[in-house]
């Protein structure tokens, strides 16, 4: 690998990686002639994440951020060299299949990483309307890839064969196309009219609670509410201010079609790496007390409160009903800690496992999301109502995004405390799960809770 003055912008960055690719291209070995992309690497000390991410908002390119806490580490694809999108109930593996293709026709050097990005919705759509422009499943095969801590990274460049030059220069300082805007402009029409009231969103509760009451095989369902705000705030410095008060949550940026989704969420759906399984049971949540001793008393009332615990034990059961059949050596403590955040704390419990010879990062995918966390128990039963009853389309909100590398390792996280940046307006989402006793004015107090970090970030009080 080379290596290159992290001072250096993006733009930078690509085009000495063009000369490197360039340079390779005259002792490629025979093998690597057949490919359609060549890949290379250089390695660098003192990234600047959020030097990169605001000269990426500033250009007319697509990019895609995620941070993984476990890892401490950053992963940023930059560009298009190839799209992939599906909406249906195969998506995950549709999606691991067309990586390996992809995989399959890229050479590189044995000491490149390479990695993407993919992000899927909340559920398959069962109709063509809501949230235009987003599929229930999209991959994207950048030209930059840049992977690191704060302190050092690697940066890919991908190139096609036939045309090994810095095909994004000509697109740096383009403006968003007319296109662009037409969807976004659909799509905030639509939040507009799919913002509830505080009455209309306790009625939509009072009614769960007496199908929870009557349905046998229904346990929970977890409704959702979207809040629209105008805004001077960009996403990059809201990002930034997420960073900083939730150091410790799952960061994302996926800029798409003139939209920028991003968000920080507490929630891990899986790690996979190598054979090990690792996943989060995060369910049941409280405020966070204004002094030391009101804290540790709410979080002490959290741990012993009917409600919360029975809905944190079921999603415990859940998991390990679920991973059973993609995991042996599962491992799961009896009793939840509690896992503070900035705002609020949540009944937390840790799962790690071994996957069974031949599982995928695609079955494990497929089999756990949604969790009832973001759809509710039976799963099934609950998705059926959610469609029925709710009144807005979810598409990505409490959706699944992440990272996953050439070997089948990866992480994914479920996309809540997010929002939507629709041209200086930002679509901010909240969930709650309803239990047959859960109480409206309640539930709202808990939507309005989890909504607090994005309208924060956005400068809305």
């Amino acid at each position: 690998m080379a290596d290159v003055r992290s001072t250096l912008n993006l733009l930078r960055i690509l085009e000495q990686l063009s000369h490197l690719v360039l340079q390779l291209q005259t002792s490629l070995p025979d093998e690597a002639r057949s490919k359609r992309w060549l890949a290379v690497s250089l390695d660098s000390s003192e990234p600047d994440w959020r030097e990169w991410i605001l000269q990426l908002e500033q250009s007319a390119i697509e990019y895609r951020y995620f941070y993984d806490p476990v890892l401490k580490r950053h992963f940023l694809s930059v560009g298009s060299l190839k799209e992939f999108a599906i909406c249906g109930e195969n998506r995950f593996h549709a999606v691991e299949q067309e990586w390996q293709r992809w995989l399959r026709d890229i050479w590189r050097p044995s000491n490149c990483p390479l990695f993407v990005l993919p992000g899927f919705s909340f559920a398959p759509r069962h109709e063509s309307k809501g949230w235009v422009g987003w599929p229930d499943a999209q991959l994207v095969l950048p030209q930059l890839l840049l992977m690191g801590n704060e302190t050092s990274f690697t940066a890919v460049g991908l190139f096609e064969q036939q045309q090994p030059n810095f095909v994004l220069s000509g697109y740096w300082h383009k403006k968003p196309v007319e296109e662009q805007r037409l969807t976004v402009d659909a799509l905030l029409e639509e939040f507009r009219n799919s913002v509830e009231s505080k009455n209309a969103w306790e009625r939509r509760v009072l009614h769960a609670t007496e199908i929870l009451k009557s349905h046998g095989d229904l346990e929970k369902v977890v409704l959702a509410r979207l809040s629209l705000h105008a805004t001077e705030t960009l996403p990059s410095t809201a990002w930034k201010l997420l960073q900083k008060e939730y150091p410790d949550n799952f960061h994302f940026i996926f800029q798409h079609q003139g939209m920028t989704w991003l968000g920080a969420s507490p929630e891990r759906l899986l790690t996979v790496m190598g054979n090990r399984f690792y996943a989060d049971a995060l369910a049941g949540t409280e405020r966070r007390g204004r002094t030391d001793k009101e804290d540790k008393a709410m979080g002490q009332a959290l741990l012993k409160s009917r409600k919360n615990r029975q809905e944190h034990v079921a999603v415990v059961h859940y998991l390990q009903e679920k991973i059973q059949h993609i995991c042996h050596h599962i491992q799961i403590p009896d009793l939840p800690i509690l896992k503070k955040l900035a705002n609020v704390q949540h009944l937390y419990t840790p799962v790690t496992a071994e996957l069974l010879d031949g599982v995928s990062l695609a079955d494990a995918l497929k089999t756990l999301h949604p969790t009832p966390a973001v759809a509710g128990l039976p799963v099934s039963d609950a998705l059926a109502y959610i469609r029925q009853e709710e009144p807005w389309a979810r598409g990505w909100y409490a959706g699944t995004l992440g990272w996953m590398d050439s070997e089948g390792n990866g992480s994914f996280a479920v996309a809540l405390r997010s929002g939507l940046y629709l041209h200086r307006f930002i679509a901010v989402f909240a969930g709650a799960g309803i239990m047959s006793d859960s109480l409206p004015e309640e539930e709202w107090k808990e939507t309005e809770m989890k909504m607090l970090p994005i309208r924060r970030a956005f400068g809305i009080f």
